[in-house]
């Protein structure tokens, strides 16, 4: 059983995973859960020939208020304590959910991925005793994950914690799609400009806030796209989310510049994408950040500090040698140095080569391997 969504950054390494399970083991039959409110999951794992069934559960995703202190818990005036309440109702009904699935199915091991749809089933594989092997991808434990440190058999990791846990920790990397790190023709990379309406010799500029989005990289980019000197072949995509992409449509019709940017909600070929761009401006997710290693871009990496337990400024402190690092409050982008970043980008061939060089060597192309090793052996012990 593979769990997990809430994010593409969740989900897109199960679906990864799963191929080469499916590969490898024929007769395995794998399960996905995901969460009743999440089109993420339900749409990055609707091959129906890749799992045997789907489950959707209520789960309910705790609000932690931003910088979190904990005697907001208290404040019942904000709306963030009643929709609290609210999801700990639906973390209530998930966690019944969760214990007739398991106990009907009753898996061989259950693979969290992370994301709040977790909670419920792995406190349950905890009740019923199921084998459970967690795997974060940033550079420290997710919240629900770290509540079950003590019961999971194996807890794999992306990058290295910056706050070692357990000995139970096994750093093995991000398992993603590996058609990013494949050599990408310059027939493909033409067609691929074609298919999103730019020329031949365009220098492509991927914009991402995972896939969830991010609206204040979404606003960053736009707001300054404007004031900006670029040469005619310089195009962005905008990868916005699905909740800010109205808003950012909207406003890149009002620019002067608008002929450089496409929208999209989502993207649905992203190793394509990420691999025909000559430069990304992201946020901090583990599995962009990996995608792009493995593809060996120049990047802008733009953390989020207000996401829980700052673990995309974690991960970002890895890549500080690799890419430029552009601060975020969390609502505000830093313009002056994204301006800088950009022209650097552009303009600076030498930096930028030193930055894919350097990038190239963050992280493990056996990442999916290494996965599959450690589920296999808790299978087989």
């Amino acid at each position: 059983m593979l769990v997990g969504g809430g994010t593409g950054g969740h989900v897109t390494p199960l679906v990864a995973l799963a191929k080469l399970i499916r590969t490898r083991h024929k007769s395995c039959q794998l399960i996905y859960v995901g969460a009743r409110s999440d089109p993420i999951g339900r749409n990055l794992t609707a091959d129906k020939d890749l799992f045997f069934k789907r489950r959707f559960i209520f789960a309910g995703k705790w609000h932690r208020f931003g910088q979190f202190k904990k005697r907001e818990l208290f404040y019942v005036w904000t709306a963030d304590f009643w929709k609290n309440c609210f999801n700990f109702v639906l973390f209530t009904i998930g966690l019944f959910q969760s214990l007739f699935i398991l106990s009907f199915r009753r898996p061989q091991l259950i693979f969290s991925k992370g994301g709040y749809v977790c909670l419920p089933i792995c406190l349950s594989a905890r009740i019923l005793r199921i084998p459970l092997i967690t795997h974060d991808s940033d550079a420290v434990l997710g919240v629900a994950h770290a509540l079950f440190r003590n019961y999971a058999s194996i807890q794999l990791t992306g990058f290295e914690l910056a706050h070692q846990t357990s000995s139970k920790v096994r750093t093995v990397g991000v398992p993603v799609n590996l058609k990013v790190a494949e050599a990408f023709s310059l027939v493909q990379k033409q067609a691929l400009l074609a298919k999103y309406g730019f020329k031949k010799d365009t220098k492509l500029i991927l914009v991402t806030g995972g896939g969830a989005g991010a609206r204040s990289v979404n606003q960053a980019i736009l707001d300054i796209v404007d004031e900006l000197d670029l040469d005619d072949e310089v195009k962005f995509i905008i990868a916005t989310g699905t909740k800010y992409h109205q808003e950012a449509f909207d406003q890149a019709k009002q620019l002067k510049q608008s002929e450089r940017l496409r929208i999209f909600s989502f993207i649905e070929d992203m190793p394509d994408v990420i691999r025909a761009s000559f430069g990304i401006v992201t946020r901090a997710g583990a599995t962009i950040l990996t995608e792009i290693s493995l593809a060996a871009k120049a990047a802008i990496i733009i953390p989020n500090p207000l996401l829980p337990r700052r673990h995309q400024v974690y991960n970002a402190q890895i890549f500080e040698k690799a890419a430029w690092i552009v601060e975020d409050s969390g609502q505000q982008v830093d313009l002056q140095a994204l301006k800088q970043a950009l022209k650097e980008l552009l303009e600076n061939e030498a930096k930028r080569l030193k930055y894919t060089q350097a990038i190239a060597k963050i992280t493990d192309t056996q990442a999916i391997e290494k996965t599959l090793q450690a589920i296999e052996e808790v299978v087989n012990d």
